[in-house]
């Protein structure tokens, strides 16, 4: 009887360190889609907002050098314990910076 709880015990272990390494995974494949789509969004504010050009473009680069550094992150033991949050971080980045772009362009083209 022993022997299962410590067969249980193992196999849930393994479980959690698979779930981790996936979850690390999957948000460093959203940081380096962040990292480069955010900026990527500069043509489109070209055309649609020409006077907000650099004020917008600034947002974006600060989007981006707070989801490298929670990328820089992921590869520290701190990172590997928080893995949840750090996914949750890094996707609420650029919808902060999206609403915040929408705000200064007063809500819409």
């Amino acid at each position: 009887m022993r022997k299962g709880r410590d067969d249980s015990a193992v196999l849930l272990e393994a479980y959690h360190d698979f779930d981790r390494s996936r979850r690390l995974y999957c948000s460093k494949v959203g940081c380096v889609l962040s990292l480069v789509l955010v900026p990527a969004g500069s043509t489109l504010d070209y055309f649609v907002y020409p006077d907000l050009l650099w004020p917008i473009f600034k947002i974006r680069v600060g989007c981006d050098l707070l989801t490298l550094v929670i990328f820089a992150t992921h590869f520290t033991d701190f990172g590997r314990r928080h893995v949840k949050a750090l996914g949750l971080s890094w996707a609420v980045l650029p919808q902060a910076a999206i609403s915040y772009m929408i705000y200064i362009s007063e809500g819409g083209g």
